[in-house]
């Protein structure tokens, strides 16, 4: 089914800043650091490439899905390659969201003692139905 050239623009730019958004999205929660600017902007023109192929007919949900997941791991795979060194602390697994991390001892015996503590709710018992 072809489309008008103003939809078919619109949804090129809506479908590549969803891939584009859900990568930086994930890498910045995992604790990545994006690249620089250029190289970002760079990355989204090779975003915008296989999608404004694609989006030349109407994209089906399988089709929607494969794309969206191809643009997930290319673009984790050029973020981590690209970013350069993380400030986060020393990578013990590989990956800056894998990273095992043990709580200070004092927060620990502050969750403690919080979690001990009851509430009213608890103390007191819902009255029983006659």
């Amino acid at each position: 089914m072809m489309t008008s050239a103003p939809f078919r623009l619109l949804r090129t730019a809506l479908v590549g800043s969803i891939i584009l958004g859900l990568a930086v999205g994930a890498h910045l929660a995992g604790g990545g650091k994006l690249p620089e600017p250029a190289i970002l902007a760079a990355l989204c023109a090779l975003t915008i490439l296989p999608v404004a192929v694609l989006t030349h007919s109407r994209l089906s949900l399988p089709v929607f899905a494969g794309l969206l997941g191809a643009g997930q791991l290319c673009l984790h795979w050029a973020f981590c390659a690209l970013s350069g060194a993380s400030s986060v602390a020393p990578l013990q697994s590989g990956h800056a969201g894998h990273v095992s991390v043990a709580p200070a001892p004092d927060t620990m015996s502050a969750v403690s003692s919080t979690h001990a503590a009851t509430s009213d709710w608890q103390r007191h018992p819902l009255p029983r139905r006659p």
